[in-house]
């Protein structure tokens, strides 16, 4: 009895703070109390109000502060049928227990609510703790609070009547969704751009956007109202997984926007250890404990921006492409952030531009740096179209080229069949009388061995005048059969270069075939030249034209001077596919202007009905032969 009468004493000592506006703020009058046994109820520590104390130099921001905190304050209403909305300025605290007391320390009413309790346990609809207070039952009560959370602790309260309460709230989110919707709009510009233009400098900055988008709606806790209201763990762990990813893919656009890789090296790779980092946190963000996470997170948050400004600043002196619009982008946005801080240390006033000075920078940033994006497409699409007209030119050049080689080659072709048909009809006319001269060659020497006999027979028996005659008619018939042989071998020589010049022309069937080695030897047998085998093998056959092969082997044989072995044929049989050597061993090629024009044509004619490979010491040609 004498510790309540105590307590009651205490009680009615404080100094209540007066609810005598629509918008109280309850800094100035609240005690805290730390380091007691967190099982305690809010009806135990009513009774130790005093070892309550006041805020540190009026200052609610508690950091991040181990266990479980009380909050103490003594209120009084003027207005019993008002109703008040009593809330948290900071929205991410875990649990908070709320206890209304009258002022002789018997309980009023009491509430739970936190970002770790469903979004429906608040009593208003808002991205902040709230809970509902009325003076119907006593003018005077006494408000107490258990706080515990993980995150930082800051502990600003405040009393608004309702209605002003849902204009506030009314307010804020048309701002914050007027923030969010920039953000959007820039996220689907962006995407729209990367799907049409295809450069990958796009996915870092649409990440950045998507993720910083989720990162601010999770710390104003708009994400926590509106899109996780059940699922308060999801919408807790996706505050740092947000921000860790939204901070790596910013540092990693800002190292291939400004080509960090090609300007700064070790800025480079200082961007990219923070870029790997961010994704390592947000992995660990997904189980990790959150003050263990929070600590990088806070480090790259720190080092992130001012490694963008120096980035940016690096690139507008190397004059990358729009880095001027990304220096200015990051400006604002430091600028923003600094004011922002300022206000919160109480160094700037609290007016518009000071309160939301990071929103207003972070959506000015967005803005600039899709700008920045968007002159850099201006710029490629000023380099593509300039390079489509030189392609074009070129292009139209390669026509022009083309179209005189193809005349070149039309021209060359028609030249060509002009002159195949000269040749054809030349061996036609050529062929034609060497007919009529066999024929008369033939009639020739069919007709001079009986006319020898018969003159031998006549003049066997007669005198010395008689066989002067005969010796005469002898010799004369000697010189004809002389002629007749010359003539014959002229013919036959002749034959075989009109055959030559029809296979040339093209006009003999089967002028391309596959032939048995024996057929070439035959044909170069016609022609005095002896070939040779070191093994036999009748499975090999040769592809191409006879006539000319043994043409072009004859011009190479005819035009070799000191042959030890003539022309030999070797056949290879440790090689797939097999083929057969030709062999000029210890020959020595003439060089005369007509020889070497003769040897040109008979390698051109070799290389055209065979796979040469030419040793030049051994004067060895190898010809590939195809399986039987």
């Amino acid at each position: 009895m004498f510790s309540q009468l105590l307590v009651s004493a205490y009680l009615a000592a404080l100094t209540p703070i007066s609810i005598d506006r629509s918008d109280v703020d309850l800094a100035p009058g609240l005690l805290y109390l730390s380091g007691v046994d967190p099982t305690l109820s809010g009806e135990e520590v009513i009774t130790q109000l005093d070892r309550f104390s006041p805020l540190p130099g009026g200052n609610p921001n508690f950091g991040l502060h181990a266990g479980v905190l009380w909050l103490a304050t003594k209120v009084r209403g003027n207005n019993p049928q008002q109703k008040y909305v009593i809330g948290f300025d900071y929205p991410h605290l875990d649990l908070v227990d709320f206890y209304s007391f009258e002022h002789d320390g018997q309980l009023l009413r009491s509430a739970k609510s936190g970002d770790q309790l469903n979004f429906s346990e608040r009593y208003r609809p808002h991205r902040t703790i709230n809970f509902q207070l009325q003076f119907d039952k006593a003018a005077s009560q006494i408000l107490l609070f258990k706080v515990e959370t993980q995150s930082s602790l800051q502990a600003g309260l405040r009393i608004q009547t309702l209605e002003y309460f849902d204009e506030v709230a009314a307010q804020e989110n048309a701002g914050n969704f007027l923030y969010y919707g920039i953000i959007l709009v820039m996220f689907i510009l962006n995407i729209f751009w990367y799907i049409t233009l295809k450069d990958n400098l796009y996915l870092p900055y649409i990440g950045y956007l998507i993720f910083y988008l989720g990162g601010q709606m999770s710390i104003n806790g708009t994400l926590f109202q509106f899109v996780f209201p059940d699922q308060p763990q999801i919408a807790n762990t996706f505050l740092l997984f947000s921000l860790s990813l939204a901070i790596a893919f910013a540092t990693n656009f800002c190292n291939r926007f400004n080509e960090l890789a090609q300007h700064a090296p070790k800025l480079s790779k200082a961007l990219d250890a923070i870029y790997y980092l961010g994704l390592i946190t947000a992995v660990l963000s997904l189980f990790a404990p959150y003050r263990i996470v929070l600590a990088p997170v806070l480090f790259i948050g720190l080092t992130a921006p001012l490694s963008a400004l120096g980035s940016g600043i690096i690139g507008a002196r190397n004059q990358v492409k729009s880095a001027k619009f990304f220096l200015s982008a990051w400006l604002i946005f430091l600028v923003g952030t600094i004011v922002f801080v300022l206000k919160t240390a109480g160094l700037l006033p609290s007016v518009f531009l000071t309160e939301h000075g990071m929103q207003i920078g972070s959506a000015l940033e967005v803005v600039l740096l899709t700008l920045a994006l968007g002159d850099r497409v201006r710029a490629i699409i000023a380099d593509r179209d300039a390079l489509t007209q030189r392609v074009s030119k070129q292009t139209v050049i390669l026509a022009e080229e083309t179209q005189k080689r193809a005349n070149a080659e039309q021209t060359l072709r028609e030249s060509l069949e002009e002159r195949m048909l000269l040749i054809n009809d030349a061996s036609h006319h050529l062929n034609n009388p060497l007919n009529h001269i066999q024929q008369a060659n033939q009639i020739v020497q069919t007709a001079e061995v009986p006319i020898r006999q018969h003159l031998v027979s006549l003049l066997a028996d007669a005198g010395a005048e008689a066989a002067e005659v005969r010796q005469f008619f002898e010799a004369e018939l000697d010189k004809i059969q002389s002629s007749s042989a010359v003539i014959e071998q002229a013919i036959t020589r002749s034959a075989l270069t009109v055959e030559l010049l029809n296979h040339l022309a093209g006009t003999e069937r089967n002028a391309t075939q596959t032939y048995r080695v024996e057929e070439l030897r035959a044909l170069l047998e016609q022609r005095d030249v002896k070939l040779d085998f070191d093994t036999v093998d009748q499975s090999l056959r040769l592809v191409g034209s006879p006539m000319l092969m043994a043409f072009a082997l004859e011009t190479l044989v005819r035009n070799v001077r000191q042959p030890k072995e003539g022309l030999v044929m070797r056949v290879n049989p440790l090689e797939e596919p097999k083929a057969l050597s030709l062999i000029l061993e210890s020959c020595v090629l003439t060089s005369s202007s007509q020889m070497d024009k003769s040897l040109k044509a008979a390698k051109l004619l070799l290389k055209q009905q065979a796979n040469i490979f030419h040793n030049p010491q051994s004067q060895e040609l190898r010809l590939e032969t195809v399986a039987e």
